[in-house]
């Protein structure tokens, strides 16, 4: 499963790839990918659970 979330601010499509616990984002105006640099230890592999996006922080969070 692949997660997803439109930021209609930054005219930009994340895509959270559980399994493989990467981020691609896809820049609108440009339409251009890019893999962003993560800051800190990266959580292990996700399996069964949620996002949320949070606008004001610029962030995802995720729920099991």
């Amino acid at each position: 499963m692949i997660h997803s979330l439109l930021d209609s601010e930054e005219q930009t499509v994340q895509l959270f790839f559980p399994r493989f616990n990467d981020v691609w984002v896809l820049e609108l105006t440009k339409m251009t990918w890019s893999c962003p640099n993560i800051r800190g230890k990266k959580p292990s592999g996700r399996f069964g659970h949620s996002q949320v996006f949070d606008p004001a922080n610029h962030r995802l969070d995720f729920r099991s």
